[in-house]
């Protein structure tokens, strides 16, 4: 049992390796190909410091229940769905957008962002479909104003969700390879070819265990949406964000 579980955590271990080295040996190429593939499935860089100081908090108050409070990490970005318009090929055209950036300030009914970056999604001619990005700079992000009633929910991740998920993904990548990589193979003699099913069971179990542990905590994990309100419209079931 002790040979299993050291086998496990090293396959574990080697095959969350292969995956950051994969990611940080093509460094900017694959960021592009994310933006391409509309993919975003990296870690984004926190605002520089001049974003974060003096700057005021932000919480997430339940509109049925005031006790509810979920504080909005400082330096975490935020996703919110707006309709957005943009000129492309000389006619101006909207759609639903995604914007990712970071809260600045809550000015009366509307929300005041540093955005990094825009998705939106538009229909071109013909039944075309197109998605366009817009990105700035860290170092200058452009700041826009969106009203509370212009978009239903917006969407963050902190740090406990993050850890979660990396913890989920974890044991599901290195479960999966225990399963259908790592059982097998020990599980054959290599000098007169008889396969041993007692090993092989024992490791492709230890595997779908760690499998369905791994698959619920990053569920839990990761990023969170929240159904937003106006303060003077909260309700029972939705949330308003207070700035302290």
């Amino acid at each position: 049992m002790k040979k299993v579980l050291f086998c496990f955590v090293a396959i574990s271990f080697l095959g969350n390796f292969a995956v950051a080295f994969s990611f940080s040996e093509r460094g900017v190429p694959i960021f592009q190909k994310a933006h391409q593939n509309d993919y975003l499935g990296l870690y984004e860089p926190i605002p520089n410091e001049s974003l974060t100081k003096d700057h005021p908090s932000f919480y997430l108050v339940h509109g049925g229940d005031s006790s509810k409070i979920i504080k909005i990490p400082d330096e975490a970005q935020v996703t919110i769905r707006v309709r957005e318009s943009v000129n492309i090929y000389g006619t101006r055209k909207s759609g639903n957008a995604r914007v990712y950036g970071y809260i600045l300030d809550v000015v009366n009914d509307s929300i005041v962002l540093g955005v990094s970056r825009k998705y939106i999604d538009l229909e071109l001619y013909e039944g075309q479909e197109t998605t366009v990005i817009i990105e700035y700079p860290y170092s200058d992000l452009k700041t826009e104003y969106y009203g509370l009633d212009e978009f239903g929910s917006i969407s963050f991740s902190t740090p406990a969700n993050n850890f979660w998920l990396g913890l989920g993904s974890t044991l599901y990548v290195g479960g999966l390879a225990t399963t259908l990589l790592a059982a097998p193979l020990v599980s054959i003699n290599y000098k007169n070819g008889d396969f041993n099913k007692r090993r092989y069971y024992i490791w492709a179990l230890s595997g779908f265990a760690s499998i369905t542990v791994g698959i619920p905590l990053a569920i839990i994990g990761g990023e969170k949406s929240y159904d937003l309100v106006e303060p003077k419209y909260k309700n029972s079931y939705q949330w308003y964000i207070q700035k302290r």
